[in-house]
């Protein structure tokens, strides 16, 4: 985990004692959307704070390509997504304090010749779900 970093808990106690909004990120391949990548880091990172002046919390996605951060203080996030083999990607959000939200990530694979053939279902993207209804 890199320095600075505060591991976001994903245990079962955490999420049963969760008081705020959920944030869940899945990670997919941006060639085989279907395919899930498991153990990419994911970095919550406040979008408005200069460096070293902010908590930066991160989770490895599970074998399912998910990850949750749970009681997220709302306002401006950037979500860092990175995993070996993947150009890294950054997706801006805005996080509200009264509903569960969810980002879809879709890496693109880091090798030239992926690079060269990179197609619009093949590049990078995101997929944001601004607001869930409260369960």
């Amino acid at each position: 985990m890199p320095v600075g970093v505060t591991p976001a808990s994903d245990s079962a106690t955490t999420r049963a004692s969760a008081r705020g909004p959920i944030f869940t990120i899945v990670v997919h391949d941006a060639a085989h959307p279907d395919q899930a990548i498991s153990g990419a880091w994911v970095a919550l990172v406040p979008a408005d704070a200069g460096p070293g002046t902010h908590r930066v919390l991160g989770n490895r996605t599970r074998s399912d390509g998910k990850t949750t951060f749970y009681s997220v203080d709302p306002g401006l996030r950037d979500v860092d997504v990175n995993s070996l083999g993947y150009d890294p990607h950054r997706i801006r959000v805005t996080l509200r304090p009264d509903c569960s939200q969810s980002l879809k990530v879709y890496l693109a694979r880091s090798d030239s010749t992926a690079a060269a053939a990179a197609t619009a279902s093949t590049r990078a993207h995101a997929e944001f779900s601004p607001c869930a209804p409260p369960a």
